[in-house]
C-alpha cells in the first residue's frame, strides 16, 4: 500500500525545488562573469604591502585583458629591457608600462618612452597606474611630463590631477 504525500506539501517541495534550481543557476551564471571579468576587478583593486613581483605581473595580465575585452591584439614582449605589453588595434600600436602602488617617480613616468627609443620601435607610450593604495596626486611635474605626447590611464576613480 503506497501512501500519497498531502497535496499542499508536494506543490510547497515541488515549488521549493525548482527555486533551488534555479538559484544554482542563476550562482553559476554571477560566478561565470565575475571569472570572464575579472580582469576589471584586479586592475582597481589596491596593491597590498603583501603584494609581490608575481601581482605586479598579474596586474600587467589584467590589463592586457582589459585591451583583449576592446578587440586589440596583446603581446607581452620577451625582453625585460621593454614595455610590459604591446596591443594593437587596425593602425593604433601602443606600448604598455604597468605600474601598481606607490606614486610613479619622474624617471619612471619615460620609462615606456625609453623602451620606444632603445628598442627602435614605433608605437605609442602608455602608462597604466594604480595608485589604489596611498592615491597619491599625480603632481604638476607629471602633468607637465603628461602634456608632452604621453597618454595615462588610471586604476582608480579618486585620483586628484
Amino acid at each position: 500500500m503506497r501512501i500519497e504525500p498531502i497535496p499542499e506539501l508536494k506543490v510547497a517541495n515541488d515549488n521549493y525545488r525548482k527555486k533551488r534550481n534555479d538559484a544554482r543557476k542563476a550562482l553559476a551564471k554571477i560566478r561565470k562573469l565575475e571569472q570572464k571579468f575579472y580582469f576589471l576587478k584586479r586592475i582597481v583593486e589596491p596593491r597590498k604591502n603583501t603584494d609581490t613581483k608575481t601581482e605586479d605581473v598579474e596586474l600587467e595580465y589584467a590589463v592586457m585583458d582589459l585591451f583583449k575585452s576592446l578587440n586589440f591584439k596583446c603581446k607581452k614582449p620577451v625582453s625585460e629591457s621593454d614595455v610590459d605589453a604591446k596591443v594593437k588595434f587596425k593602425k593604433l600600436y601602443l606600448g604598455l608600462e604597468v605600474k601598481n602602488g606607490n606614486l610613479v617617480g619622474e624617471n619612471e613616468t619615460f620609462q615606456p618612452l625609453k623602451h620606444k627609443i632603445l628598442n627602435d620601435d614605433d608605437f605609442h607610450p602608455i602608462v597604466v597606474f594604480n595608485n589604489a593604495k596611498h592615491n597619491d596626486n599625480w603632481g604638476n611635474a607629471r602633468i607637465k611630463i603628461a602634456g608632452i605626447g604621453f597618454e595615462y590611464v588610471f586604476g582608480t576613480r579618486n585620483m586628484d590631477l
